[in-house]
C-alpha cells in the first residue's frame, strides 16, 4: 500500500513537472528572437534616443508615459557602433528616434529610416552650434557635443517636450509639467556649477580627444591640448612634444581619458612619461557613476575642478 501511495505522488510530481517544463517551452517559442522586453510597461507611447544623454532628457520629460529606447548602449563607443538585430527590430515601435546629428549617430539615424521606417528628429533647435574646423574629428564643420551644457540640456528638453506633444497631444498637460519641473532641477545644477568653476582656482585641463569645447566655453574653463588631434588618429611625434611643453609650462598634472579609453596608449604614455595622473571625463555617461543626464555634466565639471583645487579663502 505505501509503495503503491509512493507510486503515485511520484507520478503526479512528474505529471506536474511535464507540464511545467510544456509551458516554459511554449512561452519560449512563440517570443521573437529579437523581442525586447519593455523597461515601461505603463507606457503609452515608445520613442527612441540615439546616445544616454538625449535618452535621459526624454524619460524626465515623458515621465512613465513614454519608453524610451536607448541605441547606443552604455560604455560602448559612438564612432564604431552598429545597431544589433534586436534593435532593429524593437525600432519598429518606436514614434521617433530623437539624435544628435552632425555626424556623431549615423549608425542610429540611418538605420531607423532605412530599416524601421522611423522618423528621425534632431534635437539641436534654438542651439548655437560651434565650429569644429575643416578637419575635425566626425568629418564635418560643426561639433556635434552640445549637449555638454546644462542650458543646451534644458533646451533639448524643450525640443522633445514639444515633439512628445505633437505625437500625444492627450498627455500635452503632463509633459509640459514634466518639462518644468525639469527645467527647474537643471536650474538648480547649473547655479551650483557656476558657483564652483567660479571659485575655482584652475580651469585648465588636458583630455584625450576635443569633445569639450561647447562644456569649456560655456563654464569658463580652458582646454589646453588633446591627445588625439582627432578621434581615433595617432598623434605624431611633433604633436607629442607640443603636448609634453604645454603640460610642462601649465604645470598640468592630471590627464583626462574616457571609460572607452582606460586601457589606452595615450594613458600609459601619459602616466609614464609624463608623470600625470589619469582621471575620466565622460561625454555620454549611463555608467554607474553617471546614471543621469544632470549627475552626467555634474560629474565632467566636478572632475575637472576638484574640491581640492577649490579657492575657498
Amino acid at each position: 500500500m505505501i509503495k503503491h501511495s509512493l507510486s503515485r505522488i511520484q507520478s503526479s510530481l512528474l505529471g506536474v513537472a511535464l507540464l511545467i517544463i510544456v509551458s516554459v517551452l511554449a512561452v519560449v517559442i512563440t517570443q521573437k528572437p529579437d523581442q525586447v522586453v519593455p523597461t515601461n510597461p505603463a507606457a503609452e507611447i515608445t520613442v527612441a534616443a540615439t546616445i544616454f544623454p538625449i535618452a535621459d532628457i526624454a524619460r524626465s520629460v515623458g515621465g512613465e508615459t513614454v519608453e524610451v529606447i536607448q541605441l547606443l548602449p552604455s560604455g560602448a563607443s559612438p564612432h564604431t557602433y552598429a545597431l544589433t538585430p534586436q534593435q532593429l527590430v524593437a525600432l519598429q515601435d518606436a514614434r521617433v528616434v530623437f539624435a544628435v546629428g552632425y555626424g556623431l549617430d549615423e549608425w542610429g539615424t540611418q538605420a531607423a529610416t532605412q530599416n524601421a521606417n522611423v522618423a528621425v528628429q534632431t534635437v539641436d533647435a534654438g542651439i548655437a552650434l560651434r565650429q569644429f574646423g575643416p578637419a575635425d574629428e566626425h568629418g564635418g564643420s560643426l561639433d556635434p557635443h552640445y549637449w555638454l551644457t546644462i542650458p543646451n540640456g534644458q533646451q533639448i528638453a524643450r525640443t522633445v517636450a514639444a515633439r512628445l506633444q505633437e505625437l500625444d497631444p492627450t498627455n500635452s498637460a503632463l509633459y509640459a509639467s514634466n518639462l518644468d519641473s525639469y527645467l527647474q532641477t537643471l536650474n538648480q545644477a547649473e547655479g551650483e556649477l557656476q558657483a564652483s568653476v567660479t571659485a575655482a582656482a584652475t580651469r585648465k585641463f588636458v583630455a584625450i580627444h576635443d569633445a569639450w569645447g561647447y562644456m569649456a566655453a560655456h563654464y569658463g574653463l580652458e582646454l589646453l591640448a588633446t591627445y588625439e588631434p582627432i578621434e581615433g588618429r595617432t598623434p605624431s611625434l611633433a604633436d607629442l612634444i607640443a603636448l609634453q611643453k604645454i603640460v610642462a609650462e601649465n604645470n598640468v598634472t592630471t590627464f583626462f581619458t574616457e571609460p572607452q579609453k582606460r586601457s589606452s596608449s595615450a594613458t600609459r604614455f601619459l602616466a609614464d612619461e609624463l608623470d600625470l595622473t589619469i582621471d575620466i571625463l565622460d561625454p555620454l555617461g549611463g555608467s554607474d557613476e553617471y546614471t543621469s543626464y544632470e549627475a552626467l555634466i555634474r560629474n565632467n565639471i566636478n572632475a575637472i575642478v576638484k574640491p581640492a583645487d577649490i579657492n575657498t579663502t
